[in-house]
């Protein structure tokens, strides 16, 4: 009988010791199952936002590369190339600076629009809307609407290589203060930047951070 009192004794006292972490896990089983759907929603939140994330990085490269091996076929842009970790940098910018860019409106100068398809494909991955004009005045008398961010056109128009120059002057002329950026194939960095152009590139990636650059000053 002893030996059976011991016994239970030492039975009771290993009860005891594990009793505590017995409720804890219990009262924690207990806020799992009466929080569950809070929980749900924040861990479905939470991995939104990284696979979101993860995709539009992926999404904004593909259609810089894209624009790059369209460039590489054209005449006009013998020599533009991105490499990989300028596109990744970009990327990466859009993604953490996103907000700036959603519902922004840009609008697009060119008369060969179809050949910026992949940028607009960028930035409407981003939630910005881009317009085409094909010369001065279509883009003016789009103007007038006032709902424009952002210019974005190219220099050489309907065989006048001076066409982005002539444009930036009438911009000047009618008090317009939407910054305006150059986005060209025969870039020729000894040239500058125009007068009056906040910049110039003939790289998606480049053309990229100069939104981007121009959205965080408009917001």
């Amino acid at each position: 009988m002893l030996c059976s009192a011991q016994f239970n004794n030492e039975i009771t006292m290993q009860i005891i010791k594990i009793l505590p972490t017995f409720l804890w896990f219990a009262l924690l089983c207990a806020a799992l199952f009466l929080f569950r759907e809070e929980i749900r929603a924040l861990l479905g939140k939470l991995r939104g936002v990284e696979v979101g994330d993860v995709k539009l990085s992926f999404d904004i490269e593909k259609s810089i590369e894209a624009a790059v091996r369209l460039a590489e076929k054209d005449k006009k842009w013998p020599d533009v190339v991105v490499p990989e970790k300028d596109k990744e940098q970009a990327a990466k910018r859009a993604g953490r600076e996103k907000k700036s860019m959603e519902d922004a409106c840009f609008l697009w100068v060119d008369d060969r629009p179809e050949n910026n398809n992949n940028e607009r494909k960028m930035f409407q991955e981003l939630g910005a809307f881009v317009d085409f004009a094909k010369n001065t005045e279509d883009a003016l008398e789009l103007l007038k609407n006032g709902k424009y961010d952002c210019i974005i056109s190219d220099m050489d128009r309907d065989g006048d290589p001076e066409a982005g120059t002539k444009m930036l002057s009438e911009l000047k002329k009618k008090c317009c203060n939407l910054r305006v950026i150059i986005y060209l194939g025969n870039y020729d960095a000894d040239k500058g930047i125009p007068p009056g152009a906040f910049g110039i590139t003939d790289r998606p990636d480049e053309l990229l951070h100069l939104t981007l650059d121009v959205m965080g000053r408009r917001r």
